[in-house]
């Protein structure tokens, strides 16, 4: 065999391993579950893309990012509010609850007439002393009253004007029922017991809450309300006839802080938690629960704790402070505001380098490359006005 066949045979074998390779390529992908198949098909499709595709490092490191909120200034000082005096009145009137026209009730051996009557008392709680009043034109045998199913008169009546007949809080309710009867001629049949009744009323005294009950109000700054370390109301109650008198109640924004009968004529002093006063308007409510109050000299007292500066950290590589000191890297200082045009005041600084900030833009940057250090370094904001930061951050930057 020549050398030119030599090299046609082995030729020859070449192709039909590469074919066999091939052909056992085909079947191995053939029989993979259609998921990897897939998988692998979409790999060997894009050689070049995969191949060539590199992830572009960025060129911003993030050192430090807080969210820190609203900051306020408020110096350590005292403040005081007076509040005008307040009259608390328990004032009863007498009012005409309900009228009846004129009526004849009769009790014979052939004759039976009795009455009802129905009225209501809108506001039981605070009505009092509840009475029936009537004038009796004739009267024969005695006279017997029911208030909801219970005797509360049953005598003969002898002259046309009589007591009012007190009817006792106790069996009242906001619906009521009054039973007018005549007691039996007994033996005497031939006789009839009879009542004619005029000018029927049903009175009582109702109370006037909304002269026992005051509202007042102060304003608070936001950096007030936000840095009371201490507040105290103030006030010194008078007081009516003291065998009437009930709690004198105090609230503020609709919390209780006080709930007593005082000591009269001599001052109150109320410890009002900080967590009660709010920003902005703030309600005051006194309210008696019975008997008269003038309550004078209202005053509230607030110290108020000097405003605390934030204080927060990062870190510094020695690899990342030489390139800062080569100028191959900067760090940059970013403060986010609430872009509500209002002026942005704060004392800042940075490993004892002090600068401040004063503007109305809604974001605040800074190179800080000469104030920084290898390993731990700080930033400390003092605000000099109420400010909000929506994010506080230090990043590393590629020059």
């Amino acid at each position: 065999m020549s050398v030119s066949d030599v090299k046609m045979s082995k030729r020859g074998q070449a192709h039909t391993l590469v074919l066999i390779i091939l052909l056992m390529i085909i079947l191995y992908i053939v029989v993979l579950p259609p998921e990897e198949r897939e998988a692998l098909l979409e790999d060997t499709e894009k050689p070049s893309t995969t191949a060539t595709k590199s992830v572009k490092k960025t060129d911003v490191s993030i050192l430090l990012e807080e969210f820190p909120g609203t900051l306020s200034f408020q110096e350590a000082n005292r403040r005081s509010i007076d509040i005008v005096n307040v009259n608390l009145i328990e004032a009863s009137q007498s009012k005409v609850l309900s009228g009846f026209s004129p009526f004849s009730i009769r009790n014979g051996v052939f004759d039976k007439r009795d009455k009802v009557l129905e009225f209501d008392i809108t506001d039981l709680k605070n009505t009092d002393n509840v009475f029936l009043s009537f004038i009796a034109r004739k009267s024969k045998g005695d006279l017997i009253i029911k208030l909801n199913g219970q005797i509360v008169y049953q005598y003969e009546i002898t002259s046309e004007s009589i007591e009012p007949i007190e009817l006792k809080k106790s069996l009242l309710k906001e619906s009521n029922t009054l039973e007018f009867s005549i007691s039996s001629v007994g033996w005497q049949f031939w006789r009839t017991n009879e009542y004619s009744l005029e000018d029927i009323k049903i009175i009582g005294e109702i109370t006037d809450l909304s002269r026992q009950k005051s509202q007042n109000s102060f304003v608070l700054t936001s950096s007030e309300a936000q840095n009371i370390e201490r507040a105290q109301l103030k006030l010194i109650p008078f007081c009516g006839n003291l065998e009437d008198l009930g709690n004198l109640e105090i609230a503020i924004n609709n919390r209780n802080i006080y709930s007593a009968i005082p000591a009269c004529d001599s001052q109150t002093v109320v410890d009002i938690n900080p967590d009660n006063l709010n920003d902005g308007s703030n309600a005051i409510v006194f309210k008696s629960g019975g008997g008269s109050y003038s309550i004078e000299q209202i005053k509230l007292d607030m110290d108020f704790k000097e405003t605390k500066s934030i204080i927060h950290y990062f870190e510094l590589s020695r690899a990342d402070f030489t390139n800062i000191t080569n100028n191959k890297k900067d760090v940059v200082l970013a403060m986010h505001f609430v872009d509500d045009k209002s002026s942005k005041s704060a004392d800042v600084n940075v490993n004892d380098h002090k600068f401040r900030i004063a503007q109305t833009r809604a974001v605040f940057t800074k190179n800080i490359d000469s104030f920084v250090e290898e390993g731990n370094n700080f930033i400390e904001i003092t605000p000099k006005g109420t400010m909000n930061i929506v994010e506080l951050n230090v990043t590393l930057q590629k020059n």
